[in-house]
């Protein structure tokens, strides 16, 4: 069976989705599937790609502009009869949309759609245009796929209240982690994670975008709040710095007077995050929304002590092994940070590594080959 994997950008520094991606895909691979990337812009050659790669048009460069150009380009080729001829002259039996993303053309081969969250609907400010898109056009490649995976129950729940989706046509298939990758480092490997980044003792980690549903100015706020006030921990920023949006952060560090506690390293080496996630004193994350909250089930997979918020799906992934905090509040994130990192730091490490141990990409990858199948097999 030859399987179209529709996924936008072959990147060589991939996000969270990437990962998901390759994470799945390198498993599919050892199966009895050709999987052939279908995609506009390639950085790299993926190691799990059978047969070349279907290139989409629009991989174009204009600054600034060019992501959402190069989008509109995607779509519409999704929209039109050329794709369809495209994906049939490759020999293409089925289509995975593994980013979210897949055609809106109703002719075509069948096709499975992973929804990885709806967050620009549940956000409460900002991606104006992307709600438009989720709400119109991502509408449309849902009710024209033959099945849709949905990482969480959470967002399941949301592509059936917000996009009007049967939910008998949705599969549950949660995110994995790699437990060969992510485990508890050795403390020789922590102190040289230390030395690389400049890193201090005690430290309050988050990992992710700075994006405002992400919430870290609650916990720039949280520092400047007792019982971290009066202290030397620090907040390290892991993930992509947005220049805009770290000067916004940068603002309220210093109207809060913790500008000098707080340290925005961006990326790592995707060799150096285990260690970095094993070191922490806490690992935080404050999101308003979340579709699965794969940054806390590797910190978890870490033993690290998580400190999250009241979302759906974060309390989804997290269950009991963390501590929850339902309010909006500075000062009770100061206090569920500080107890997280004083009288419970044992107790929470030991529950995240119980609890992530029933998470992996192998379970992933093999439900996600059922589902394949069944379509496959719906299709003859």
């Amino acid at each position: 069976m030859r399987v179209g994997i529709q996924l936008p950008v072959l990147s060589s520094r991939p996000a969270g989705v990437g990962r998901y991606a390759q994470e799945v895909l390198s498993r599919l691979a050892t199966h009895d599937l050709t999987l052939v990337p279908v995609a506009q812009r390639v950085e790299v050659e993926p190691t799990w790609a059978g047969a070349g790669v279907i290139r989409v048009p629009g991989d174009l460069r204009l600054g600034p502009a060019t992501g959402p150009v190069r989008r509109v380009v995607r779509l519409a080729w999704g929209a039109s009869k050329k794709s369809v001829a495209t994906l049939h002259d490759h020999g293409i039996d089925m289509l995975y949309g593994v980013a979210q993303e897949g055609l809106t053309i109703k002719a075509g081969p069948p096709t499975c759609l992973v929804v990885h969250d709806l967050i620009p609907l549940r956000a409460r400010a900002g991606r104006r245009a992307d709600a438009v898109l989720l709400r119109t056009v991502f509408r449309r490649m849902l009710h024209r796929a033959d099945r849709v995976i949905a990482v969480s129950n959470a967002t399941r729940d949301d592509v059936c209240d917000l996009l009007g989706v049967e939910s008998s046509r949705i599969v549950v298939i949660p995110s994995g982690v790699d437990h060969n990758r992510f485990a508890p480092q050795m403390i020789s490997e922590q102190e040289r994670v230390r030395r690389r980044y400049g890193l201090s003792q005690h430290s309050i980690v988050h990992v992710g975008t700075l994006a405002r549903h992400k919430r870290v100015d609650l916990l720039i706020r949280a520092l400047g709040r007792s019982p971290l006030r009066d202290t030397d921990i620090r907040l390290v920023l892991v993930g992509p710095l947005h220049r805009v949006q770290l000067d916004g952060l940068l603002r309220i560090a210093r109207a809060e007077g913790v500008a000098d506690r707080v340290d925005a390293i961006g990326y790592v080496a995707s060799d150096d995050l285990p260690a970095l996630l094993s070191q922490a004193s806490v690992v935080c994350q404050a999101s308003h929304t979340e579709g699965f909250g794969l940054a806390a089930l590797e910190a978890m997979a870490c033993g690290a002590p998580l400190v999250v918020s009241a979302t759906t799906a974060l309390i989804e992934t997290v269950g009991e092994a963390g501590r929850i905090v339902q309010e909006a509040d500075p000062s009770a994130w100061s206090k569920a940070i500080g107890t997280a990192m004083g009288s419970e730091n044992d107790l929470l490490r030991q529950r995240s590594l119980q609890r992530a141990a029933a998470f992996n990409w192998d379970t992933c990858a093999r439900a996600t080959l059922e589902v394949l199948k069944e379509l496959h097999r719906r299709d003859q």
